[in-house]
């Protein structure tokens, strides 16, 4: 497998940086020889409040959004008045969901006696979460490490000398406003105020930003509100050196060192509001307990708190692997060319996917956004926030899948946040039962469509986003067979996620119950001289729903709830939902009925959300399906554009093209026909890998990374169906290889090795659960009885004796 990946040079611009993180604190490291600078997020570093969404959905509602104004949107839709159910649709909408923010920013600049310090390469371990340097002249050579610990809640850094002395100065800053600053020899401590509000780019007309104080603004119901929050935060960096430390203005001066060891810490109001809804008052309080954590974490000394990191974030990182014939353990990323094969990339992206989902989502810290965990933009495109029209769910694709199934936890609390939030919105908004979520939300659980009563409807008003998310929770349960976990945390948000969508289902008098209004993520339609976007029972609304019903079932069957009315409701509406259909171009029906595209290569595959993630169509099962879904894939978005990248190699696995992925994940081999910084609709036109090893989308997203590895383990394995299948879309060129520690549905793991294309064995280990496992392999299949505790290997000759 790849353990590390290696950049001779340094990076030239922040998207070329090394990032690292704790699944709460991280940074963009941007390394040269004169000095370390670590662009630091934390990820409850957002704009806004708790609770401003409040004002907006009473404003909202004071101005006539309500059930009675859904009937009459419905009404429109029924009759075809489409233009007229967009205007009405627009009153619905609220302003917009608030920003995840960069934070502060912590230079060491260095000098030493001699000739000028050189660089001497940079690599990521992947294993161990450890990014190291080194910088050299004729006199002294220094080592720079860098980590970000979760047991000691903090950014490591160790500087360490060989052969002489180097002089350094610290400096920590932030582009938000600052509150407070001291330097002292043994640290820095900076008190930093966040925005009360965040406009996106988009909202031309809107200040960036509103802060405490401002007056407020009219048209934002929520400024009156937020005025008692008091947005703060505070970075504390702890330092211990056998050098001289001085203070000089803003910086701290350390001179004649051989080793300097730093940690940064953070404490902000939002952390507590996100952990149990309390919030420290005051900024001294923060200062004292991000000066606590700091100090505590720089005492422990460099082993030490290497090794408590490397306990922690190894067995994650370790628990699957990906091997193909000549992977190297190290890859030269700024090396790479577009001849350079399979081998040495994908196996690299397998791992390299993994670990930035551990670095941005661990038990305790947000959920990943649109960035990660890593943002450099006052101002981030679509404000770094959640989107869950595609976005949010594919963040947490390989979490089940690789063995990161604890990464899924801050995805289930962010939908708790969401289900709390969003059931106040449903009753008001939509006289529904339960809860909705929209296309966007954010640290505070926005509940309300976006837009300001402008937006397109295509990506202001989707009411299934928060169906989506919740199809993950029976997922977990799947992989784990926890029904403690189950019963807990999964049920309640399963329950309320199914009450809304059984009453947003209507029966219109035809033989299906249908969704109305109806939208396909971001997409439109032909209607009468111009485009639509506003239907009835679209593709992914009917698959959502179908979905979260099938799972309530599936759960109360679990727990014994068989009898409770909601179960019994969710149970006699699933047939009377309309299945996946073929059009009449033979590619799978994104509307409710045959629609003309204005636009056949947009880049959304939500009609083809049954197919993958949700394994309702099956390429055996269904062949006509399948064959129509493999028409809409070749059909839609150029494979080097961001997120569809994923996604269609992650559905050429579902319909066994082996081939298809295979050409797909090629395209990404190609270097970038553009700058990553580039602005304006071009940008769309290319992609690739730009030299951090992530995907040109652009503007940088994480999603294309985070998916990648989900989608290469469905080339070897699938589970969806209810039997193990074994390299279902081996791809031609991974002619010899081996994968480790992939998970499957029933509590199993799997370690596969072929040779020549072909199975050479097969070990199935079950964590939880006891029975009979179907496996197949081609068109053989066989029934292994497996309990927990169990170990079971197959080679190929033994598959095919069992098989008969």
């Amino acid at each position: 497998m790849t353990r590390r990946l290696r950049w001779e040079g340094p990076p030239a611009r922040w998207i070329e940086g090394s990032p690292i993180g704790n699944g709460r604190l991280g940074a963009m490291i941007l390394a040269g020889t004169d000095g370390l600078h670590l662009q630091v997020n934390d990820g409850t570093v957002w704009s806004g409040a708790p609770d401003a969404w409040r004002a907006e959905l009473h404003a909202l509602v004071r101005a006539g959004a309500d059930p009675a104004a859904l009937e009459e949107v419905r009404r429109a839709v029924r009759e075809d008045r489409l233009a007229d159910a967009d205007r009405m649709l627009r009153a619905f909408e609220g302003t917009y969901s608030q920003e995840f923010l960069p934070y502060v920013d912590l230079r060491t600049r260095f000098s030493a006696a001699g000739a000028a310090l050189a660089f001497e390469g940079r690599t990521l371990d992947l294993e161990d979460a450890v990014y190291t340097d080194r910088i050299a002249n004729d006199l002294v050579s220094v080592t720079r490490r860098v980590w970000a610990s979760r047991p000691d809640d903090a950014l490591q850094v160790e500087l360490a000398a060989d052969g002489g002395r180097f002089d350094v100065s610290l400096e920590l800053t932030t582009r938000l406003r600052r509150r407070s600053l001291r330097v002292e020899p043994g640290g820095l401590e900076l008190g930093v105020e966040l925005p009360l509000d965040g406009a996106p780019l988009h909202e031309t007309d809107v200040a960036p930003f509103r802060w405490a104080g401002d007056p407020a603004r009219p048209g934002h119901p929520a400024d009156g509100v937020v005025d008692g929050w008091e947005n703060v935060a505070a970075a504390v960096t702890a330092v211990t050196t056998d050098g001289q430390q001085t203070v000089v203005g803003d910086r701290l001066e350390i001179t004649g060192a051989t080793t300097v060891r730093l940690a940064l810490a953070s404490s902000t109001a939002a952390e507590d509001w996100f952990r149990d809804r309390s919030s420290v008052p005051g900024l001294d309080r923060h200062l004292e307990r991000a000066t606590a954590r700091a100090r505590v974490a720089v005492a422990r000394g460099a082993e030490d708190a290497l090794a408590r990191h490397v306990a922690d974030v190894r067995p994650l990182l370790t628990a699957a692997s990906l091997r193909l014939a000549g992977t190297p353990e190290v890859v030269v990323v700024d090396r790479l060319t577009a001849d350079d094969d399979q081998a040495a990339i994908a196996p690299a992206l397998f791992q390299y996917g993994r670990y930035l989902l551990v670095s941005a989502s661990r038990p305790g810290g947000p959920a990943v956004n649109l960035q990660g965990l890593w943002n450099d933009d006052l101002r981030p495109p679509w404000s770094s926030n959640y989107t869950t029209n595609i976005n949010v769910p594919m963040h947490y694709w390989a979490a089940e899948t690789t063995g990161l199934g604890e990464t899924v936890e801050p995805l289930v609390h962010l939908v708790e946040v969401m289900a709390e939030t969003g059931a106040i919105a449903a009753e008001a908004l939509y006289g529904a039962r339960g809860w909705v979520g929209h296309h966007n939300t954010d640290l505070w659980g926005w509940p309300l469509p976006v837009g300001r009563g402008h937006g397109d409807p295509a990506w202001a008003v989707w009411m299934t986003g928060g169906t989506w998310l919740t199809t993950h929770l029976m997922e977990h349960y799947r992989f784990t067979l926890d029904s403690r976990w189950l019963r807990d945390r999964a049920w309640p948000i399963l329950h309320g996620a199914a009450a809304f969508a059984l009453d947003w289902l209507l029966d219109e008098g035809g033989p299906w119950l249908v969704t109305n209004p109806s939208t396909s993520p971001e997409n439109h339609f032909v209607h009468g001289d111009g485009v639509a976007a506003i239907d009835r029972a679209t593709a992914i609304d009917r698959a959502l729903i179908a979905q979260v019903l099938d799972d309530l079932v599936e759960a109360a069957a679990v727990l014994g709830h068989e009898e409770d009315d909601v179960v019994d409701r969710a149970r006699r509406a699933v047939p009377r939902i309309e299945p996946d259909a073929v059009g009449a171009d033979g590619r799978i029906r994104e509307w409710h009925v045959d629609r003309d595209d204005p636009n056949p290569a947009h880049g959304h595959f939500s009609a083809l959300v049954g197919l993958y993630p949700l394994g309702r169509i099956d390429a055996d099962r269904d062949p006509a399906l399948a064959a129509a879904a493999a028409a809409f894939v070749s059909g839609r978005a150029h494979p080097a554009e961001g997120w569809p990248w994923t996604w269609s190699i992650a559905l050429r696995a579902r319909l066994r093209d082996g081939a298809g992925a295979e050409a797909i994940l090629r395209s990404t081999f190609l270097p970038p026909d553009g700058d990553p910084e580039l602005r304006g609709a071009e940008r769309w036109a290319w992609g690739g890998l730009v030299p951090t090893f992530l995907r040109a989308h652009p503007p940088f997203q994480v999603d294309v990374s985070l998916g990648l590895p989900a989608a290469l383990a469905e080339l070897l394995l699938q589970s969806h169906s209810g039997e193990l299948v074994l390299l279902p879309a081996l791809p031609p060129s991974w002619g010899e290889g081996s994968v480790r520690g992939l998970r499957a549905r029933g509590g199993i793991t799997v370690d596969l090795t072929w040779d020549g294309g072909a199975l050479t064995s097969a070990t199935l280990t079950r964590t939880a659960g006891s029975g009979d496992v179907v496996v197949r392999l081609d068109e053989g299949r066989i029934r292994v009885p497996l309990d927990a505790g169990e170990e079971v290997t197959l080679d190929a000759d033994a598959f095919l004796r069992l098989a008969g």
